[in-house]
């Protein structure tokens, strides 16, 4: 009997803050068993973060672009991922976050660069000019280059692969829009911060630059 209350009394001071059994070993064992965390306050209710349908909604997968295929002194371009890649003539990848083609303008294909500009003029083509004027905005048909125009700071002027004398219409230039990088928002042209363009613009060599958009 006396067993049997000694069990009794050991397992009730392991319920009791104030209970103390020198050399038992109980003080240790209630001090692991004591939960650390303080318990939350009675009455105040659970504060929860609401989370916006962008973070919540999985973001779609960007494919993986293998550099490699397309060899040396190259652009590809990443539409989806609005990334320009150039891989130099020493095998270096210098990396371009871009604004790439609004819905109805998105196109891809090889073409390599035939010429490049500082400070370029705007000559907008004659349909872009008419799909404007229908919209009731008035552009130039000319505009001389400098801070205020579209084409930025540089331009690089794209050319079909196959047939190396016919104009594609479609530029990599600078913008004076930064917001407008990272973004589908052009007219089909491929566009970068002033300072990335002006990077690019001396790393291209016109005439043998290939240029790939996906």
């Amino acid at each position: 009997m006396r067993k049997y209350m000694g069990a009794l009394v050991a397992l009730g001071c392991l319920g009791l803050a104030g209970c103390s059994t020198a050399g038992s070993g109980f003080d240790g064992l209630r001090s692991q068993l004591q939960d650390p965390v303080p318990p939350a306050e009675v009455g105040v209710p659970l504060r929860l973060t609401a989370l916006s349908a962008a973070e919540v909604a999985p973001r779609p997968r960007v494919p993986v672009v293998q550099l490699e295929q397309y060899g040396r002194d190259s652009i590809v371009i990443n539409t989806r991922g609005y990334k320009l890649y150039y891989t130099d003539a020493g095998g270096t990848v210098h990396s371009y976050d871009v604004g790439v083609g609004k819905a109805g303008f998105e196109w891809s294909g090889e073409a390599y660069v035939k010429s490049k500009q500082e400070w370029p003029a705007w000559n907008p083509p004659k349909e872009m000019i008419a799909r404007e004027h229908s919209r009731g905005r008035f552009i130039p048909t000319h505009m001389e280059g400098g801070p205020g125009n579209p084409l930025g700071a540089r331009a690089l002027y794209l050319f079909d692969a196959k047939n190396r004398n016919k104009d594609t219409y479609y530029r990599i230039h600078g913008t004076n829009d930064p917001k407008s990088i990272g973004k589908a928002m052009s007219s089909g042209c491929i566009r970068l911060l002033n300072r990335d363009i002006t990077d690019l613009y001396r790393r291209v060599n016109p005439g043998k630059t290939k240029v790939v958009v996906l």
